[in-house]
């Protein structure tokens, strides 16, 4: 068998300057060692069976060590070590980016009618601030999220609409409260649909005979 092994002469990976996601098959992803770590496997080109490839990386070079060998049984072993300059180029990932301009995609408008009503109020805020906290930890793609208050209630804002729709399903199962959906278009995707700012407006009240909070 021929020999086929070809290393980059130099590799780059783009990094968020603010949160540190890396740019990987155009999509940002968390810092994590295994993505770096197969973003950089996949820069080299080998026909060796058997392949196993390990990783260092230094302030600006990479040392990969190859093993492999030539022949299915693992009889003609090949070992090669690479030093190759390694870079991070600094970016501002979309999330980023997003966030600093209070970009969002959902307002959920949180109203209370009357006094008896602020704890069920509060334990919603609450449940929100816990949910979004988990789908962040859980998802790289979350989204920022902010609060305002407001003299009848509060607006929470949400950078991602998959998220916060999910949170708003949860919301009408667990607190039996009603949603008002609106939507303001405000132009057309690169693909030709509409999109906008969608609000969901929540009025809170307790049912003492139903008191299930």
């Amino acid at each position: 068998m021929n020999l086929k092994l070809e290393f980059p002469r130099k590799i780059e990976i783009s990094k968020c300057k603010y949160c540190g996601r890396l740019l990987i098959k155009n999509k940002w992803v968390k810092p994590k060692y295994n993505e770096l770590n197969n973003f950089i496997k996949s820069k080299i080109k080998s026909n060796l069976y058997n392949l196993k490839i390990e990783t260092e990386l230094k302030k600006d070079e990479v040392i990969i060590k190859l093993k492999g060998s030539l022949d299915q049984n693992g009889f003609l072993v090949i070992n090669e070590e690479k030093k190759i300059p390694f870079k991070f180029k600094e970016r501002t990932c979309d999330y980023c980016m997003k966030k600093n301009s209070n970009y969002y995609e959902v307002k959920i408008q949180l109203r209370k009618k009357k006094v008896f009503d602020l704890i069920k109020f509060e334990r919603i805020k609450k449940f929100i601030e816990k949910e979004f906290n988990y789908f962040q930890h859980k998802d790289a793609n979350s989204g920022n999220y902010w609060i305002e208050e407001k003299k009848e209630g509060l607006d929470l804002f949400f950078g991602s609409q998959r998220i916060a729709e999910k949170i708003i399903k949860e919301i009408r199962r667990k607190y039996q409260v009603k949603t008002e959906k609106s939507v303001k278009i405000s132009g057309l995707t690169q693909k030709g649909r509409r999109k906008g700012k969608t609000t969901y407006l929540i009025r809170v009240w307790t049912n003492y005979y139903l008191f299930n909070i």
